[in-house]
């Protein structure tokens, strides 16, 4: 099987803007403000806040580190919901082992028999490698990434199992322009057998390989408020929620 590289964008999972949560900053006066920001200007380093009375512009030094954190973390929600431009890349990897299959072999001329190797079986297993990038000028914190791998295996000419390979991963910090390299858990993706040279193997088991039909990503993290947002990817045909549970689900 030929290696492929894949690269598609996230999108977020909302086609609409989020509303702007209400928080409570703290000036290193004392004096603290409840609103809405409405925007941060990394180049002049001021933030815009709407009040219940006004709106007014604060340079973001005006403030605590604690709120100054929470206006840096409200600016990575914005990216994240909106602009982050993250993008993954996909790529198979494959490993394999052999085995000898020992069987009973019947010399045609003098009808003896022995025990000999009389063919071998390939096990082979299948993982990916996905990269995702930061494109955006801010970095994330904290995200949690959750994949399905949806494949199918014929096992015989009356039954095609249909599967679903769950795993996660955690990234603590993803830099502006940084990338994470992760890669997913393996699963039996083809068995092959083959008879030894110059035997007849009767009654040989039937091979079959795995069909790969999509996989799921989704990346999540909290928002400033402790509230869960998320974007997720789609590569190939991935089935719809109403009928992933036709996949049977498999955690390695």
């Amino acid at each position: 099987m030929k290696k492929k590289i894949l690269t598609f964008l996230l999108f977020p999972a909302l086609c609409f803007s989020a509303p702007s949560p209400v928080l409570t900053l703290t000036e290193t006066n004392g004096v603290s403000i409840t609103g809405k920001i409405i925007s941060h200007s990394t180049q002049t380093g001021s933030t815009k806040i709407q009040t219940e009375k006004s709106i007014s512009r604060r340079p973001i030094s005006a403030f605590t580190p604690e709120s100054q954190e929470k206006i840096s973390h409200w600016l990575a929600d914005k990216k994240f919901r909106l602009k982050s431009k993250l993008t993954a890349s996909f790529r198979a990897t494959h490993a394999g082992s052999f085995s000898n299959i020992v069987g009973t072999i019947t010399d045609s001329r003098t009808k003896t028999t022995r025990e000999d190797t009389i063919g071998t079986k390939e096990l082979s297993f299948c993982s990916y490698k996905i990269n995702l990038t930061n494109k955006a000028s801010t970095p994330f914190e904290n995200l949690t990434l959750d994949y399905r791998i949806f494949y199918t295996q014929r096992w015989s000419k009356d039954f095609t199992g249909k599967y679903q390979l769950a795993g996660s991963t955690n990234c603590n910090f993803l830099s502006a322009g940084g990338t994470l390299e992760f890669k997913t858990n393996p699963f039996l993706s083809a068995i092959y057998y083959k008879s030894a040279p110059r035997i007849r193997w009767t009654g040989k088991p039937r091979s079959f390989s795995s069909s790969i039909e999509g996989i799921w990503l989704c990346v999540r993290k909290k928002d400033v408020t402790g509230r869960w947002i998320e974007q997720e990817i789609k590569y190939g045909e991935v089935p719809s929620p109403h009928n992933r549970n036709d996949y049977q689900k498999l955690y390695n």
